[in-house]
Parts: C-alpha cells; sequence; structure tokens
C-alpha cells in the first residue's frame, strides 16, 4: 500500500473515531405507539403524474408574492387553472379536494358552485396584503372551472378555493417563472 493511502485511511478512521466520541444514546419515551410500516406500492410523484392526492410543496428563495391574476385554459384534455404573482420567489403550496371551502383564521365557509372543491394554501405570500391590492375574488373562468374564490393573505399563506364541475378527478400542481405562477393542470 502506498503511503499516501495509509496516511488517508488513518485520517479517515480518526475523524469517524473522535466525530463521535461523548456521544451517547439515550431512549425517548414516546407518546404513542410507533406508526405502522407503509404498505408497498408504485411509486408517485406530484410533478411526474397527476393524482387527487393532497400534493405540497414548500416555497423557494425570498419571497414577497402577491397574487395578481387567475386564468384558465383548456387544453387538450385537460384544463389549466394559472395563479400568476407579482414580487420575487416562488410560491409553495398545498393543493387538495375538500368538502366544503373553510376560511383559515375565522372559520367560515365559503358556498362555492360545482360538484368538488380544490383548496389551493399558497405560501410565500406577505402576513398582509398591500392596502392597494384587490385580489381576485370570484369569477368562473370556463372549462372545470365554475367558480373561484381568493381569500387575501393569513399568516404568510394565501387561500384560494376552486369550484369544479365533474368531480374529483387526478390533478398536478407545479410553479414557473418570470413571472411567477402557479400552475394546476385539472383532469
Amino acid at each position: 500500500m502506498r503511503p499516501s493511502a495509509i496516511l488517508s485511511s488513518a485520517v479517515v478512521a480518526l475523524v469517524l473515531s473522535t466525530s463521535y466520541a461523548g456521544c451517547t444514546y439515550e431512549p425517548v419515551a414516546r407518546d404513542s405507539a410507533p406508526a405502522p410500516a407503509a404498505e408497498p406500492g408504485p411509486a408517485r410523484s406530484a410533478l411526474s403524474r397527476p393524482g387527487d392526492e393532497v400534493q405540497v410543496h414548500r416555497p423557494r428563495g425570498a419571497y414577497d408574492l402577491v397574487l395578481e391574476d387567475v386564468s384558465a385554459v383548456r387544453r387538450a384534455g385537460h384544463d389549466r387553472l394559472v395563479l400568476r404573482f407579482a414580487g420575487t420567489g416562488r410560491p409553495g403550496r398545498a393543493a387538495r379536494f375538500v368538502d366544503e371551502a373553510v376560511l383559515e383564521g375565522s372559520g367560515a365557509t365559503v358556498g362555492l358552485r360545482g360538484d368538488t372543491i380544490l383548496r389551493l394554501d399558497i405560501s410565500g405570500t406577505p402576513t398582509r396584503m398591500p392596502e392597494d391590492h384587490d385580489p381576485p375574488v370570484r369569477r368562473a373562468l370556463g372549462g372545470a372551472v365554475v367558480d373561484l374564490h381568493t381569500v387575501g393573505a393569513f399568516e404568510g399563506m394565501t387561500q384560494v378555493f376552486v369550484g369544479l364541475r365533474g368531480g374529483r378527478a387526478p390533478f398536478r400542481a407545479f410553479t414557473l417563472r418570470a413571472p411567477s405562477r402557479l400552475v394546476v393542470d385539472l383532469g
């Protein structure tokens, strides 16, 4: 063995042995039983295939996003909802189907037209909206989107409820840049 290989091996052994010096294992009591093992199944990516389960992604970079516009477009085989933001950063989001539109903070419900409701919680927005900002509140956008209700920022999150025609269907939520947009493909 070459001297440099012996020296490298010795350095690695020294680093490993000293990095755990003084470490002890202390079991932590659990308040509840451990969670059951996950059922094996096919791997799914919220970015590669549409689904109807909850899809969550954190905001990226520095952000000060304000929702400016919402539009819907019918594309080959699906509808596309586009939420456009002013400001910097990429929005985080949690997207899921809900039984009713319940506002964060107040707990009030909003009645929406449609067969089902898709809730979008958008993070990366300010804690309070600017005084001169009027977010898009309610409108039918066409296609599967029959109603839409946006809620101003609450604790750095903007809520959007989308009333959809046709019941729950697979969807895919993702972001685009320049300008910053949240895109939801429906169906």
